[in-house]
C-alpha cells in the first residue's frame, strides 16, 4: 500500500551500540552457624592434675590444709621439678635466675634491698668497721599448746606485734587458714597479747607465721610443758 512504501522510502535511524556490562560475580555464601564455630572453637588439650599423697587434693589445694608441713615436705621429695625445696632470698633468686625471671635489679628493687639491711652492716661503723655493733637478735616468737576439756587443744602465739603483726588481723587469718576458732586474748600478768586457736597446730602454724609474715625461723620457739623453750625450726 502508499503507506507502507512511504514508511520503506524513509532512511532508518543510525543504530546505536550499546556497551554490555560484564555481570557482577556472586557474592560467596556465608558459612553456616555452626561451621563458624567449629572454625572459632580453641583447641583442647587434656590436663592430668597432681594428686597429694598426703592430703589427697590436688597440689594446689594443699596449701590451704593444716596439714600443709607434711604435704610441702611430701612434694618436695616426689615431685622436686615442680616443687624445689628453696628457702631464703638468696636461693628464691638463684632459682628464678635460672629460669629467666631474675635480672639486674632496678633503682626501685636497689632501693628497697637497701632498706631492708640493718643499719649497722658492713661499712664503716659496721660489725667489720671500728666500733661495730653487732645487729640485734630479732624478738622471739613463742607457740604454746594447752590441754582443755579432755581432749580439746588450745595453740596460743605470744609475739607477733614485735614484727610489725596486728594481732585481730592474724587471728582472722589463722582462723581462715585452719577453719577454726581464733581470737585475741588480753595478757595476764603484764605479758603481751596472744592469740588463740582452737586446736593443734603447732608445726603448720610455725611455718604459716615464718612464710606470711616474714619472721626469721630462728626466732620461732615452741614452750614446752615444763615452759622449757625450744627452736621450733631446730
Amino acid at each position: 500500500c502508499g503507506s507502507c512504501r512511504s514508511k520503506a522510502g524513509r532512511a532508518m535511524p543510525p543504530v546505536t551500540e550499546v556497551e554490555v556490562m560484564p555481570e557482577a560475580p556472586e557474592a560467596p555464601e556465608a558459612p553456616a552457624a555452626d561451621d563458624a564455630q567449629a572454625v572459632a572453637a580453641p583447641a583442647r588439650r587434656r590436663v592430668v592434675p597432681h594428686y597429694c599423697a598426703v592430703c589427697s587434693l590436688p597440689v594446689e589445694y594443699c596449701e590451704f590444709q593444716p596439714s600443709f608441713a607434711q604435704c610441702r615436705e611430701k612434694l618436695v621429695a616426689d615431685m622436686p621439678t615442680i616443687f624445689p625445696d628453696v628457702k631464703g632470698e638468696e636461693e628464691v633468686v638463684a632459682l628464678l635466675t635460672k629460669l629467666g625471671l631474675e635480672g639486674e635489679p632496678d633503682d626501685a628493687a636497689k632501693k628497697a634491698r637497701a632498706a631492708k639491711k640493718p643499719a649497722g652492716d658492713g661499712g664503716e661503723g659496721g660489725p667489720s668497721g671500728a666500733g661495730g655493733k653487732a645487729p640485734k637478735a630479732a624478738e622471739p616468737v613463742v607457740i604454746t599448746i594447752a590441754q582443755r576439756n579432755k581432749r580439746k587443744f588450745v595453740t596460743s602465739v605470744a609475739g607477733l606485734e614485735h614484727h610489725g603483726v596486728k594481732l585481730a588481723d592474724a587471728a582472722k587469718a589463722f582462723g581462715k587458714k585452719f577453719s577454726s576458732g581464733a581470737s585475741v586474748v588480753k595478757g595476764k600478768g603484764g605479758q603481751g597479747d596472744v592469740v588463740d586457736i582452737q586446736g593443734e597446730f603447732k608445726e603448720q602454724l610455725g611455718e604459716l607465721i615464718a612464710t606470711q609474715y616474714a619472721v626469721p625461723r630462728g626466732a620461732i620457739f615452741f614452750a614446752e610443758a615444763g615452759g622449757k623453750k625450744v627452736p621450733l625450726f631446730g
